[in-house]
């Protein structure tokens, strides 16, 4: 049920985090007046975006499963009305 609405999600969570952790000291440099090039991140980083379009392509069925789980499970609805 959960992996059927949010797919990959926790993988494209910790590329994130990943990504971030590796941009920050860059944009910080940028503030001390270095460019702050970030390219070379995206290169490497960058074959791991393809797990965006999984997520997308995911994305009708998982509403689908979103809306039946939020009209016929009511501890998952609780759960989301919550948040």
């Amino acid at each position: 049920m959960i992996q059927q609405v949010f797919s990959n999600i926790e993988v494209i969570f910790r590329f994130n985090l990943e990504l971030l952790l590796q941009l920050e000291p860059r944009l910080q440099n940028k503030q001390g007046g270095n460019s702050g090039n970030i390219g070379d991140i995206f290169l490497m980083l960058g074959p791991f975006l393809k797990m965006y379009t999984a997520y997308g392509n995911n994305y009708e069925a998982a509403a689908e499963k979103h809306q039946k789980l939020m009209a016929e499970n009511k501890a998952y609805a609780s759960i989301v009305e919550v948040r």
